[in-house]
């Protein structure tokens, strides 16, 4: 890691604040109901042993929230507190994303502002800064998994089994995060796998999955004894009543509106909380890059874009088991940002490969700045005039957290 790299993360740590931060608490300037059980989980937890799932809320593992809980006894029962994680985790992950970046692409003079770039891209894009800026955890999640796919990347290069041991880890506490993280250490697991029966590192494999049991074992031990409440209430697969042919028919249902979400004008999320109702989740520009980057990566296959393939794939597994119409949904989806962003930047990456005459090469950093520039103006647009008209309706609760200040004066008197 050299000096030039790490002044560029900290470039990257600026802007992502800038964005996460501005007006932070101000817009949206109420919450949800949702953040207000949250609050109650979090307290919750203050008033027992530890726990790795909680009921509340409609059932949440509860990592998470004892980083609210940390977050409120800092800064007090305040909104603040309550969305203090989620923005933190926001600002975090785009450096961790460039440094990812950094492996993911040849080691040329392009690569650093390259990741720098796509860094970029990425805490512009709507679907993540809007997401950083209220309380749900899926930033956390995002972080989690980001790190853990550095360490996976390291072991590539090193073949040292220390950073599959990094990466088993992150993949653990992921498990113990969002509904999305319970499939990740799928993707990992898979690579390492690989190169273990190819190369026989069996010591790398079982570096990678000791902790990810131990990891899991309190969650995995819990929910054999009790019912996942989430998963029951909103995955039909659950449903007895329901026939395997009404299954199927749900599911692909859902395989066809989810990726209509990330392109398709009045097909994207109708949720309030999440979207300007039916607004794609992608600019035009996006739409483009990721589109061209998928194309590129199937003809010129290598293994960052299988993974990256298969993260995306990953990433969308949840929302198409829930039911039709809770799709399509940003939020269960929104661990697919790095394969859009990634996949983006393979084509810039291609552009600048194809570029012969040497006047074009040097005012192509510009156009694509250009570029940049637009589809960052798209996002802001779309989100501080039009999707904060939504947000006086969508966030309903006006009174703040007064609805728990009596718990959290029970909580400070414990």
């Amino acid at each position: 890691m050299t000096r030039k790299s790490i002044l560029w993360a900290i470039l990257v740590l600026i802007i992502s604040a800038v964005f996460i931060f501005y007006k932070f608490n101000q817009i949206p300037a109420d919450l949800t109901r949702d953040e207000v059980e949250f609050t109650r989980l979090a307290l919750s937890l203050n008033a027992q042993s530890y726990t790795p799932y909680s009921p509340l809320a409609t059932g949440h593992t509860t990592l998470y929230y004892y980083l609210i809980l940390a977050s409120f006894k800092l800064f007090g029962l305040t909104s603040f507190a309550l969305r203090f994680p989620a923005a933190l985790f926001g600002v975090l992950c785009p450096v961790i994303f460039y440094f990812v970046m950094g492996k993911s692409f040849p080691k040329k003079k392009l690569i650093l502002p390259l990741s720098f770039l796509l860094a970029i891209l990425l805490v512009s894009q709507r679907w993540y800064f809007s997401f950083a800026r209220f309380s749900f955890e899926v930033t956390f999640l995002l972080f989690l998994e980001l790190i853990s796919v550095w360490f996976l990347m390291a072991y590539w290069k090193s073949k040292n089994w220390k950073y599959a041991l990094g990466s088993g880890i992150f993949a653990g506490l992921a498990y113990n995060s969002y509904l999305a993280g319970r499939v990740f250490f799928i993707l990992p697991l898979l690579f390492i796998l690989y190169e273990a029966y190819k190369k026989r590192a069996w010591r790398s494999l079982a570096a990678y999955i000791i902790p990810l049991i131990i990891l899991t074992a309190p969650l995995n031990l819990y929910l054999s004894q009790h019912k996942d409440i989430r998963i029951h209430q909103q995955s039909y697969f659950s449903n007895t009543e329901l026939s395997m042919g009404e299954k199927l028919e749900f599911l692909g249902q859902n395989i066809v509106a989810t990726p209509l979400m990330f392109f398709m004008p009045g097909k994207g999320d109708v949720t309030g909380l999440h979207n300007y109702p039916l607004k794609p989740a992608l600019n035009p520009i996006m739409s483009l890059l990721f589109i061209s980057g998928m194309i590129i990566s199937v003809v010129r296959r290598n293994k960052y874009s299988v993974l990256f393939f298969i993260w995306l794939v990953i990433s969308m597994g949840p929302t198409l088991l829930t039911y039709p119409w809770e799709n399509p949904n940003m939020l269960r989806t929104f661990t697919a940002l790095p394969a859009v962003i990634y996949f983006s930047g393979v084509t810039l990456w291609y552009l600048y490969e194809k570029i012969n005459h040497q006047n074009w090469k040097r005012y192509f950093p510009l156009a694509v700045m250009l570029f940049l520039a637009i589809s960052i103006f798209f996002e802001l647009r779309t989100y501080y005039v039009f999707q904060t008209q939504v947000f006086q309706e969508a966030f309903e609760v006006k009174d703040q957290l007064r609805g728990v200040e009596q718990k959290y004066l029970d909580y400070l008197n414990q």
